[in-house]
């Protein structure tokens, strides 16, 4: 995707101050496994059909990244080192999408298409639109 695509992407849901706000359904961070105040990213894999998370891992946490999605997105298991990827509840996924209509969710991955972008958490319910390789970057800067 290009940066041009990401810029109509933003300016299609009018983010305030470059985030998105979501209609939350009950009971969604218990479901994912992580609180509200917690920083992650969720997308769509089509490998599986699963909703996958992304969240910076504690330094006793194994890490388990696939080695083809990093190659994908040009970094090594260095890179990411801090990180762990996971599928989690899809049915939460579903709900996301029934809470808001206007969001074109499919950018974040479907059963046929990788993800072209990422859903970035930045706790409290604000939420940032990015490409993959952006959000590790952001994960490995620690935000």
């Amino acid at each position: 995707m290009t940066d041009s695509g990401l810029q109509d992407f933003t300016r299609v849901y009018q983010f305030e101050n470059g985030t998105l706000r979501l209609n939350i359904p009950p009971l969604f961070y218990s479901k994912l496994g992580v609180k509200d105040t917690d920083v992650f990213a969720l997308h769509w894999e089509p490998s599986g059909d699963e909703l996958c998370l992304t969240r910076r891992t504690r330094k006793s946490e194994e890490v388990s990244v696939p080695k083809e999605f990093l190659q994908a997105f040009g970094f090594s298991a260095s890179d990411v080192s801090g990180y762990t990827e996971y599928d989690t509840d899809w049915t939460v996924w579903l709900q996301l999408q029934d809470l808001n209509p206007d969001v074109d969710f499919g950018k974040f991955g479907s059963s046929e298409e990788e993800a072209e972008l990422f859903l970035l958490h930045l706790g409290g319910g604000v939420w940032e639109v990015l490409k993959p390789t952006d959000v590790y970057k952001r994960l490995l800067e620690g935000i």
